[in-house]
């Protein structure tokens, strides 16, 4: 009997996190060294829903509290798309900052937000 198996595909959640002026929050990434500056986010857990990773990891990473607003995009990355990563999917949503955080970097993680 052939082996069954589903192939390990990693799915990333990203938030495009706006203030009240419009302005995009950036995370400087140490794991980046090529394109340190880029979105917060994470992988998702089993069975964590999208949204609730962009929460969990704005606030771990910023210590904001997000509000998920609205999906974007979803886009497949990997070896196919040119940037060396595995295969998987990348989920990115709009977001909006909650009153009850500001941004500090408590990641070890980040170098920096702005």
């Amino acid at each position: 009997m052939p082996a069954r198996f589903v192939p390990r595909q990693r799915v990333g959640a990203l938030g495009v996190v706006l203030d009240d002026r419009g302005r995009v929050l950036l995370a400087e990434h140490v794991f980046r060294p090529r394109y340190p500056w880029g979105l917060s986010g994470g992988w998702l857990r089993r069975h964590e829903h999208p949204a609730s990773v962009i929460e969990r990891e704005l606030h771990e990473e910023t210590g904001l509290h997000v509000e998920v607003a609205q999906l974007l995009l979803a886009e497949p990355h990997g070896p196919h798309s040119g940037r060396g990563t595995a295969p998987g999917l990348s989920i990115v949503y709009r977001c909006r900052v909650r009153p009850d955080g500001a941004p500090t970097p408590v990641a070890w993680e980040l170098l920096g937000v702005a």
